[in-house]
């Protein structure tokens, strides 16, 4: 009985959040575990680019661009082995 349940819960969700699934899976920038695999890369100069635009363009920018660009900027800073979580 869970099992038909389970799936179509799956399917109901799905469903409400498919039009909303590209702006979901930019939220996948604040996950530290993707953060760990190119903390040390050259791929650390680009990471979340494209989710932080997606985000931007759907809630909009509250603070001046240029505040933003200077804490993209020193990102890499922000980013510690103390915050990653195996």
């Amino acid at each position: 009985m869970a099992k038909p349940f389970v799936a179509q819960l799956k399917e109901n969700i799905s469903c409400r959040f498919s039009s909303s699934s590209e702006i979901v899976s930019a939220f996948s920038i604040f996950d530290p575990r993707k953060v760990s695999k190119v903390k040390d890369t050259p791929a650390m100069n680009q990471y979340g680019e494209q989710a932080i635009a997606t985000l931007l363009s759907h809630y909009g920018v509250t603070r001046p661009a240029e505040t933003l660009t200077g804490e993209l900027a020193n990102r890499e800073a922000m980013v510690t082995s103390d915050v990653v979580m195996e």
